[in-house]
């Protein structure tokens, strides 16, 4: 429903004053510590706190019965043949979880392998249930990724470390915030090592996190911290807010609990109508020619492109082993920095000639007289300026061109 000027101004002064969003307010208002230290998206605080979590002789029994049974939930979901979940389903079967005991519980991070490197967090213990006298030691060796992408044969050596060397039954997890939406239909792990699970930060939330929380067993202080780290999940992060730790804000939260779910469904039903109307408003505005940041903006909340039909598409370009996606015009910004630096600005002109590629007498002024034009230096320090405005019907042909100079371009 589209709101006229006057329901407008009446919808805006109910939204300040609602409840919902004065809830919401506080949220963000009360910023939790990794927040206020800018380490809410850093791997090694993550890392930190789970292998504390863990490691707290007072509830890592609880902990680690909560996390094979989310290990079992996510495991049955995306790979029932696995083998480490034969360990858990066969020994420990999901109905008698409430007969599972654990014991001699010992946790290391940063644990070492034979060839030096270095696995997040390893938790070894025995269990047994109610139902079998047989007490079998289980391993956990998790691998956490926020940001850092996995390094050559990283999960394939983790698993060599460990694999048939002792009696443990282990279990290998890769550990990543990705959202519901990207693992809900993974059928493998996707790091190198098909043996291992991967889970993601709302299994831990769900499972874990969440049950501690409410559990009357657990003292008052133990409760305040996990509260704290469930409140660092569902921050929502931004560049500013992160620093060098978040420069491409990829995961604005990392998981979603309970509350602050039914709060923004609570937000979006009370506000559809506002909502609605100032999307509508802004696509307008995002038409025109010079707000195309506006109408990227748009497309990545709705999904939907603006009347214009800009093309959004993504690539990524093999760099200095960057695998960033950049847009159609950062992409050719890119490619064309890399090939100057080890070409003149001649050789640039003759095989990108799609670039428009101004030399001599203009470039000295390219910015002045073309303002959609970048530049760059060549080899020789020389400025070569290369045309800003790229769209779906024009970059075909120099993604042809790029690739015949060796670049391996690919769309995401």
């Amino acid at each position: 429903m589209e709101l006229n000027y006057i329901d407008l101004v009446n919808r805006i002064n109910q939204y300040y004053n609602s409840a919902t969003k004065k809830k919401l307010d506080i949220k963000v208002e009360e910023k939790p510590f990794l927040v206020i230290t800018k380490k809410a998206r850093d791997e090694i605080s993550h890392s930190n706190f789970l292998g504390w979590l863990f490691d707290t002789p007072d509830i890592q029994a609880k902990v680690v019965t909560l996390f094979i049974q989310a290990i079992y939930n996510r495991g049955m979901k995306q790979n029932p043949k696995l083998k480490s979940l034969t360990y858990i389903s066969t020994f420990i079967p999901i109905s008698l979880y409430g007969g599972l005991s654990v014991s001699d519980i010992n946790v290391e991070r940063e644990c070492k392998t034979e060839n030096g490197r270095k696995i997040d967090i390893v938790v070894e213990f025995a269990a047994k249930n109610s139902k079998c006298a047989q007490i079998r030691k289980i391993r956990l060796v998790i691998e956490n990724k926020v940001y850092a992408k996995e390094s050559a044969d990283q999960t394939t050596d983790y698993y060599t470390n460990y694999n048939g060397k002792d009696k443990y039954k282990n279990i290998y997890i890769y550990l990543t915030p990705k959202p519901n939406s990207q693992i809900k239909d993974l059928k493998e792990a996707s790091c190198q090592c098909k043996d291992f699970l991967e889970m993601n930060y709302q299994d831990i939330l769900d499972g874990v996190l969440e049950s501690l929380c409410v559990d009357n067993d657990i003292s008052e202080y133990y409760r305040k911290i996990i509260q704290d780290y469930i409140n660092t999940l569902t921050y929502f992060t931004t560049p500013e807010s992160e620093g060098k730790n978040n420069k491409k804000n990829e995961y604005k939260f990392m998981a979603m609990d309970t509350t602050t779910r039914e709060l923004l469904e609570s937000f979006f039903n009370e506000n559809r109508d506002l909502i609605t109307t100032s999307l509508e408003a802004l696509r307008d505005v995002a038409d025109d020619e010079e707000n195309e940041e506006l109408a990227e903006q748009l497309h990545e909340i709705t999904g939907v492109k603006n009347s214009n039909a800009k093309d959004y598409t993504k690539y990524t370009t093999n760099i200095d082993g960057h695998c960033n996606p950049y847009g159609k015009t950062e992409l050719v910004a890119e490619i064309a920095k890399d090939y100057l630096s080890k070409h003149t600005q001649e050789e640039f002109a003759k095989n990108f000639k799609s670039t428009q590629c101004y030399i001599g007498q203009y470039v000295d002024n390219v910015n002045k007289i073309h303002p959609r034009f970048g530049t760059c230096p060549d080899k020789d320090g020389k400025e070569a300026g290369y045309s800003k405005q790229w769209t779906k019907a024009n970059i075909g042909k120099f993604l042809d061109e790029a690739k015949k100079q060796g670049y391996e371009i690919k769309r995401v």
